[in-house]
Order: C-alpha cells, then sequence, then structure tokens
C-alpha cells in the first residue's frame, strides 16, 4: 500500500502507512475501480484482542464476499455492520467446482434478482463473484440512497459528484448575495455559471469519479475474523 500511487489507486479507507497491512487486491476495468478489504492481508495484534482495527473497515462495507469452507452455512450476521446489506458466499465443493450464493436483509431481496445458488469451476468463481458482489453493492447504494431525505436514487458516481458540486456551488452563491435566493445563470457552453470561491470549492471536491465509494470485503477465512 505504502507504494501504491494516491493518484491512480483509490485506497477505500486502508491506511498506507502499513495500519491496515501492506497490501491488498484491487481490480479495475475502463471506468471503476475497485479495492478489497481483505481481512487476512490486516494485521492482528495483542493489543487489538477483538479486531476492531479490521471492523471500522469492513464494517462501513455494503458487500462482503465470503470464503466458507467449514461445511456449515453461513450467517449474514457473522461480521455485523451498519451497512453490511449483503454478502457473496463462496463454498468449495468436489471436482474443481464452488457453488455461489448472494444473501441480503430482508429489505433488499426484492431489489437482487440473482439469489439462488450457482454452481461455476474454479477459473470462473473469482469473475462471478465480484459480479456480483458490484450488482449487489449497486443495490445497496440504491437502497440506501432512498433511505435519505430529499434525495433521488443513486446512479452513478458521476452523478454524485455533480449532485455535489451543485451543492456547492448553491451555497457559496447564496453565502455571495448575502442570504439573498439564487438566480439560475447560463455560462457560455449553456451550463450554470459557476463562481471561483465554488469552483475552487468543487476542486477540493474528494468524491471520485471512476472509483467505487462503497467497496467490497473479501474474507478469506471460515467466517472467522481473526486469524
Amino acid at each position: 500500500m505504502s507504494n501504491s500511487d494516491s493518484q491512480s489507486v483509490f485506497s477505500g479507507g486502508l491506511e498506507r502507512d502499513g495500519t491496515d497491512g501492506k497490501f491488498t487486491y484491487i481490480w479495475q476495468d475502463d471506468i471503476m475501480q475497485e479495492i478489497f478489504h481483505v481481512v487476512t492481508l490486516m494485521p492482528t495484534t495483542e493489543s487489538d484482542a477483538k479486531c476492531n482495527n479490521k471492523k471500522k473497515n469492513i464494517g462501513n462495507d455494503f458487500v462482503t464476499i465470503v470464503y466458507n469452507e467449514s461445511g456449515q452455512k453461513y450467517d449474514i450476521q457473522t461480521v455485523k455492520g451498519q451497512f453490511n446489506y449483503g454478502c457473496v458466499v463462496v463454498e468449495p465443493l468436489e471436482h474443481g467446482v464452488n457453488q455461489i450464493t448472494v444473501k441480503v436483509r430482508d429489505e433488499l431481496r426484492d431489489h437482487v434478482s440473482h439469489q439462488e445458488p450457482k454452481i461455476v469451476s474454479d477459473q470462473n468463481a473469482a469473475m462471478l463473484a465480484r459480479q456480483l458482489a458490484i450488482h449487489t453493492d449497486l443495490a445497496s447504494q440504491i437502497l440506501s440512497s432512498l433511505s435519505k431525505e430529499h434525495n433521488g436514487p443513486y446512479a452513478s458516481n458521476w452523478l454524485e459528484r455533480l449532485g455535489q458540486i451543485k451543492r456547492i456551488q448553491s451555497k457559496v452563491t447564496k453565502l455571495e448575495n448575502g442570504g439573498e435566493p439564487v438566480k439560475s445563470g447560463r455560462g457560455a457552453c449553456g451550463g450554470s455559471q459557476m463562481t471561483a470561491a465554488a469552483a475552487a470549492a468543487a476542486t477540493r471536491c474528494k468524491c471520485p469519479i471512476s472509483q467505487s465509494t462503497h467497496i467490497q470485503f473479501e474474507e478469506t477465512t471460515t467466517s472467522k475474523l481473526c486469524s
């Protein structure tokens, strides 16, 4: 993590000084980037017997990926958190195949249609688990956004960033007008004019464009957080 480029690699809340581990897994394509919070790559210390340092990261993830080779059913409440809406459970079977199942909270069931178990080969297990996690994460973000007042459904990070910039612009313009209602202006390109102060504030906005703000967490243990 310490050698990663902060301009091109989204840390997903992980500390780059090694506090959350020296390594992690990243996947990306042309328009998005996913960083995984891998429990077994995070250090376990004697001073943190309850693994609170690990929980601070995974507790904010909407979706978890669990590799369960215990032979027992995985309980979605094993890793508790305010934002844990669902998990993708990978269970190894015989003859080089795996069973992958999506488990979600009751309020998310109507938004996730691929909850039936799927049998795939070892070669395709990682790809399917990742795609199911991304789809479940999107459904979780939509459900979470609908629970907030005066907020439309989540669509993409691009629109979220645009909305944030417009809110900053509106607040700054209102302050410059002494609290008077803001009159919308049209720029040369047909868009709303942005003041210098609003533009500077928007520049400081850290909402990523091409990176996922809610990252999946990958657990490679048998449902054990401290290993």
